[in-house]
């Protein structure tokens, strides 16, 4: 404290000699943060026996100097004018904050006139965290405008220049977060005190602050390619990673409503920069299900999520009559949308054929009336095939999605076109079912009247009755009974049973 206390004789000297004279003044001291040298701006004094004027040097801690000041060996001649600069290499400044002083001196050398309290820069530190890609900013206020400083702003730039960042802070935030910083490069970081933004000198600037990211590179995207649903009706999911990404952990997670809660289902660790994952415990035939991707870095925390969802499409179906209504949930969520719905139609051991498109959610097929009568199944089944709309950066391709299948039943049609025939007529000459299907097995019998077979036939081709009684000409008139017994493609037995009226000519 011996240096407050020669400033004390100092100011009361200069009252007891009824003259007060200017202190000199220190207007602002700054750091170039690209050399880290110290500029220093003051006013000098307007004592008459002032030749020189030297710079002590403080150490700062907290808001106050808490050690005598160290002249800093150089004078500088007084040379009248209103002010002065220099530049000081203080090593010290990267440290820690560094405060000044300037004191008058007359030709012996003796101390006339010093500024008080000391003017300190402001010392800028960084701590990088490797987990969060993120540094963490903190530096003292500059204590000569405390109370009085417009705002703080942070700068900063990479090695290659590409990035730039100003964050603005109030007078009372002395320490910032920067998240997101790129993998293996180099970063410095300033502050810059502004007392207001009118004058260009009203500013100072701290120490720079330089540190490389060693990093693993994170992804800037996981996108989400497609889900579909699998033969088995699972879904089967595809995600695209950043191919620059050198993580190689990533949690898969799926939800079954695409707001709603995502649960962690599997780990994952590609060898490359596609994703791709079978859910053998999900059944896709029963609801839609949701999946996002998450990156997590090397500190075992999540860092990136995908930027959309890969869904399923969940098919369903009805048969009024001879109409199949389908109805289907939309794909959530390629980003650019859907450009179209295939709607496929396929039989037991036949291929999907695609038998219209739909930009809508459901679809009636109409058609399958027309198949009476064409060895047609008594079973069809459908699927969904959702088309993304081109354009998205982030996609390997344009990417579908297909529904779960599902099959429905036909109604079999077994008709018999008359119930009375008469033999050898044309156009009436023979009697029998017309189905619209193939039966796997079936059987043809006409009983008389006494329960006696006069007709039996096996084969699924013909199955018509000519009026003979076992080829030994025309039955006689009368009333007849038929029994018609089939088996379909599921293993289905039935039995109809009725009658049919043979009229002579």
């Amino acid at each position: 404290m011996y240096r407050i206390f020669p400033f004390i004789l100092l100011f009361l000297f200069n009252h007891i000699q009824g003259q007060v004279y200017e202190n000199p003044d220190i207007t602002r001291v700054l750091v170039d943060p690209e050399t880290n040298l110290v500029h220093l701006y003051f006013t000098g004094t307007d004592h008459p026996d002032v030749r020189y004027y030297r710079i002590s040097q403080w150490r700062i801690t907290g808001n106050n100097p808490v050690a005598s000041g160290v002249p800093i060996d150089n004078y500088i001649d007084h040379t009248g004018q209103a002010s002065y600069s220099l530049e000081l290499d203080i090593p010290e400044v990267m440290n820690e904050p560094v405060g000044f002083t300037v004191g008058a001196f007359d030709t012996a050398y003796e101390i006339l006139l010093e500024s008080y309290p000391p003017d300190s820069t402001i010392h800028l530190s960084a701590v990088y965290d490797s987990c969060e890609a993120s540094v963490r900013l903190q530096w003292n206020d500059y204590n000569a405008w405390r109370g009085h400083i417009l705002e703080y702003e942070i700068r900063g730039t990479n090695s290659d220049g590409s990035y730039n960042i100003l964050v603005t802070l109030p007078e009372e935030t002395t320490e910032t977060t920067i998240y997101n910083l790129q993998a293996n490069n180099d970063y410095h970081f300033n502050a810059v005190a502004f007392l207001n933004r009118s004058d260009t000198a009203a500013y100072v600037t701290s120490n720079g602050v330089n540190f490389n990211t060693p990093h693993s590179f994170y992804p800037e995207f996981i996108h989400a390619d497609y889900g579909t649903v699998s033969e088995s009706n699972a879904p089967f999911v595809q995600f695209t990673v950043d191919s620059r990404s050198e993580l190689d952990t990533f949690q898969l997670l799926r939800a079954e409503d695409p707001l709603g809660q995502y649960d962690l289902i599997e780990i994952l660790n590609p060898d490359n920069n596609i994703l791709e994952y079978t859910d053998e415990e999900a059944d896709a035939s029963v609801r839609p299900f949701y999946y996002k991707i998450v990156a997590i870095n090397y500190c075992h925390e999540p860092i990136i999520t995908s930027e959309n969802i890969a869904g399923t499409i969940y098919l369903e179906a009805q048969l009024n009559d001879y109409v199949a209504n389908l109805q289907w949930t939309n794909y959530f969520s390629w980003n650019t949308g859907v450009d179209r719905f295939d709607i496929e139609r396929g039989f037991p051991n036949e291929d999907f054929q695609i038998i219209g498109s739909s930009s809508t959610l459901t679809f009636a097929d109409q058609s399958l009336g027309n198949m009476i009568n064409q060895g047609g199944s008594s079973e069809v089944c459908y699927r969904i095939t959702a088309h993304e709309n081109p354009g998205d950066p982030n996609s390997s391709g344009q990417a579908s999605s297909a529904s779960n299948v599902i099959c429905i039943n036909l109604p079999i049609n077994i008709q018999f076109n008359y119930n009375a025939f008469v033999p050898g007529l044309e156009g009436f000459t023979r009697f029998g079912p017309t189905i619209d299907f193939l039966p796997t097995e079936a059987s043809f019998k006409i009983y008389n009247r006494w329960g006696n077979l006069v007709f039996e036939s096996h084969d699924i081709y013909n199955l018509e009755w000519d009026g003979q009684i076992q080829g030994n000409g025309y039955a006689p008139e009368g009333v007849y009974r038929y029994e018609f017994e089939y088996k379909n493609e599921q293993g289905n037995q039935s039995v109809i049973h009725g009658s049919v009226t043979i009229v002579r000519q």
